[in-house]
């Protein structure tokens, strides 16, 4: 009786094993597109994936703008990314599902950015409270942000694969001559990319 016993638990186990996939059979790279990004900022942001192990991944993504900034009828009510024309991020995330790199993750990004920064001299107001004329100018910049994001993937059994996060980073160098809060950044959106 013990034999048998011990026959089935053997033959469940080696089933089970077999039905899980090696490391070296998942696909190990990744590619995405922000659709995010794309309709809100009509910005287009890529990102590659290394999927080095089933809990954490090293990844690189490049985000440009479709057309250059340039000021606002609404000035300085800008959110902090739309001065953004130009960045690479290399980043590293860390999984804490069970399933190979899927499930919530953290992520710990560095960011390059360049854009334009916008800075209002002069503004004449008529006696109606309407603004008549405005003088703005634009100098560009390039900052150096660090930070940190939150954020899901779910993958398909195709390998098709969402993620959506949010992260915030801010330069540890302060730059005096910027008068607006280029040293602010954020991060996120929603990613769909394939597996392969």
């Amino acid at each position: 009786m013990k034999t048998i016993a011990f026959i089935v638990i053997l033959v469940i186990c080696l089933t089970s094993h077999a039905q899980e996939k090696s490391v070296a059979e998942y696909p190990h790279n990744e590619i995405k597109l922000n659709a995010f990004n794309l309709m809100a900022y009509q910005a287009i942001d890529l990102s590659y994936e290394y999927l080095q192990h089933k809990n954490h991944t090293l990844g690189i993504g490049i985000l440009f703008k479709l057309h250059e900034v340039e000021p606002q009828d609404k000035y300085l009510t800008l959110e902090i990314d739309e001065n953004r024309n130009f960045s690479i991020t290399p980043y590293y995330r860390r999984y804490f599902s069970k399933k190979y790199a899927k499930g919530f993750f953290i992520e710990g990004f560095c960011m390059l950015t360049s854009g334009k920064e916008f800075t209002k001299d002069r503004e004449i107001i008529n006696e109606n409270g309407m603004i008549e004329e405005r003088t703005v100018t634009s100098s560009i910049y390039t900052v150096l942000h660090f930070g940190i994001s939150l954020g899901i993937k779910m993958v398909s059994k195709n390998d098709f694969a969402v993620d959506i996060y949010f992260g915030v980073g801010t330069s540890p160098i302060k730059n005096r001559n910027m008068k607006n809060d280029i040293e602010q950044v954020s991060r996120g959106g929603i990613a769909l990319g394939y597996r392969f």
